[in-house]
């Protein structure tokens, strides 16, 4: 299979959370805890690492979407399954001690 027919087939694929992102962003308010959104960090995982492990790593992250979590950075790792970046971490900006 070509490059170009294979980045064609993988944004068809994608199209479902392509309509996700537009339909969620016209009815709902933003309130995601982590960073990049989920439906970001599933289009980033399919386009960087492939649609298996892309879309394993999308089901990963929704499972770990869930009240109890803190949030925070959490990019698509290189390789495996945890994440270099901040996970975990809080987005709010530190308190001034002043």
């Amino acid at each position: 299979m070509s490059p170009g027919l294979r980045s064609v087939s993988r944004e068809t694929l994608l199209l479902p959370v392509h309509t996700w992102r537009l339909i969620s962003r016209t009815i709902l308010p933003p309130r995601c805890k982590y960073h990049p959104s989920c439906s970001q960090y599933c289009l980033d995982a399919v386009r960087q690492r492939g649609v298996f492990a892309g879309v394993a790593l999308a089901a990963w992250r929704l499972l770990r979407c869930n009240p109890w979590s803190l949030g925070g950075i959490d990019h698509v790792p290189r390789s495996g399954f945890r994440s270099t970046a901040s996970s975990q971490r809080r987005l709010d900006p530190p308190e001034s001690t002043q």
